[in-house]
């Protein structure tokens, strides 16, 4: 069905849609959970006192686990499909230059960052 249109369209669709979402995917409420877990996020220096992966994997759950689970079905398929896009693409760079190259095309939109969500995708799965 949606194989006549091109994938650039498709995606801008799509990041349409999650930007005239309302309410956001991550709720408002949310949001500074959400923004205290990816304090460095597109920043070059690492943020003091650091979180082990442990810790940071069981408060992203926790904060996840408040959303609606209309939003978190969205946010995993969303995040599925980035993985799969990750791992099934043969790029030439390393991957972190990969993701960066693909979170550029994806954008910034106030509701979420393509960088946490490609992070998202590339360490939870």
């Amino acid at each position: 069905m949606l194989a006549k249109y091109d994938a650039p369209v498709l995606a801008g669709c799509v990041k349409l849609w999650a930007l005239e979402l309302d309410p956001p995917l991550v709720l408002w409420e949310c949001w500074d959970d959400i923004r205290r877990l990816y304090p460095t996020v597109g920043s070059v220096t690492k943020a003091d006192g650091e979180l082990s992966e442990e810790q940071h994997l069981q408060d992203l759950q926790t904060a996840l686990q408040r959303l609606p689970k209309v939003h978190l079905y969205v946010l995993d398929a969303l995040v599925t499909h980035l993985r799969t896009l990750i791992v099934s693409t043969d790029a030439e760079e390393l991957v972190d230059i990969y993701m960066t190259k693909l979170a550029l095309s994806i954008g910034r939109s106030k509701h979420f960052s393509a960088a946490k969500l490609l992070w998202l995708s590339y360490h939870i799965a």
